[in-house]
């Protein structure tokens, strides 16, 4: 209980923090448009949320196009708004695709990350960790509960699931099929209470430490080496993104957004702003979201920091794929909204409404999946929290 209680205390930090930039925040007037910046030399690769692999439970021959049978795009799931694009699951309204409730967790579910063919997600309420098949025809399953608390992000990297443990600062794994009657493995002990947990393609995991002397802490899996630290001395590190060799995360107290190039380089601070709630990088931006504002992006240099066209009032979870930039309006009717990484011209697209509260993002090659911890309206009606999936 003393884990719940401070995974409890970070979420009245976090309220804190909002009431006060409410009270407190200028408004101006920013670009709302960032140009390409094929000048530069860069190009947005796939993004650290997405699957690329083309072992799917959606391969491509499941996107029918045969010439005959793309009709009515307005209604057909098959060839929705246009040929081949396929709602995987859900219905066909006006030329786009709805979203499909993948599981329900009634108590509300919180983290989430995905492999090619199930959605995994943890519940800070229960102290559970579920998966479900992402085709959401097969119910659920428990793989791990205990009652120490998990941190805001984990991560699935080969045949494991990898989280913290906050009640004793444990990494630890267990296999995707679930721990079963066995405990976690331990492959790493944090030096201060663990936060974000995230894995990289070459098998490298990160995990952030929430202490007003935090680091980030590193080990190549299965970690049975030293634990080094990339950076030390930060201020409660808090959401972290790793592209290559690079690091991006964000602190309270102050709150920024920082980085560093390479291993041994120095960190250094990208922006600064009130009260910061994600970080993803997609080639040479870093987007973050400022709690109150819009979706916001930062070259990783420190330049050119603006706003995404103004969408919702409480901007939160963030998703990239390379090509595009997702991000949630964390309200009762939130919405989910889609931008390229190079800029919209104008709003960003609204892909999905009504939704309650969504709480965390990821996206694979076909899909983009949320968990909402409130009530979720649905072509068949209202649905309680869950996890959902929209085919892109």
């Amino acid at each position: 209980m003393r884990a719940r209680r401070f995974a409890s205390s970070i979420v009245v930090v976090w309220a804190a923090f909002g009431s006060w930039l409410g009270c407190n925040a200028i408004l101006g007037n920013e670009a709302a448009v960032f140009d390409p910046i094929d000048s530069l030399g860069a190009e947005a690769g796939p993004g650290p949320d997405v699957v690329t692999s083309s072992d799917s439970s959606f391969p491509d021959s499941a996107i029918p196009n045969d010439g005959n049978t793309c009709v009515d795009v307005d209604k057909n799931p098959a060839h929705c708004g246009r040929c081949g694009h396929d709602c995987l699951g859900g219905a066909c309204v006006s030329g786009r695709c709805q979203p499909i409730l993948v599981a329900s967790d009634n108590e509300g579910p919180s983290a989430i990350a995905i492999d090619h063919s199930h959605v995994y997600w943890t519940n800070s309420e229960t102290g559970e960790l579920h998966r479900a098949p992402i085709a959401g025809d097969a119910g659920s399953e428990v793989l791990y509960a205990n009652d120490a608390g998990f941190g805001t992000r984990f991560d699935v990297h080969g045949e494991n699931v990898y989280f913290v443990r906050i009640g004793d600062s444990s990494i630890l794994q267990c296999p995707k099929s679930g721990c079963g009657s066995t405990a976690p493995t331990p492959i790493a002990t944090a030096a201060q209470v663990p936060s974000a947990l995230l894995v990289n393609d070459a098998g490298a995991l990160f995990w952030t430490e929430l202490d007003p002397d935090g680091g980030i802490g590193t080990c190549d899996l299965p970690c049975t080496g030293t634990v080094t630290y990339r950076v030390s001395h930060e201020t409660r590190p808090t959401f972290l993104a790793v592209d290559g060799p690079a690091l991006f995360w964000t602190t309270l107290g102050p709150s920024q957004v920082r980085g560093q190039s390479a291993p041994g380089d120095e960190a250094r601070t990208l922006t600064s702003k009130q009260f910061l709630s994600d970080v993803k990088v997609a080639g040479e931006r870093v987007f973050y979201t400022n709690l109150g504002e819009a979706a916001r992006v930062v070259f990783r240099d420190g330049g050119g920091d603006m706003a995404l066209p103004k969408a919702g009032t409480n901007i939160g979870p963030l998703a990239t794929d390379g090509a595009d930039v997702y991000f949630a309006e964390q309200s009762d009717q939130g919405r989910i909204f889609r931008c390229p990484v190079t800029g919209c011209a104008a709003a960003p697209e609204v892909i999905a409404t009504s939704q309650g509260r969504p709480t965390a993002l990821a996206v694979d090659a076909v899909s983009i999946y949320w968990t909402n911890s409130g009530a979720t309206q649905t072509d068949g009606g209202t649905a309680g929290p869950g996890v959902m999936r929209l085919a892109k």
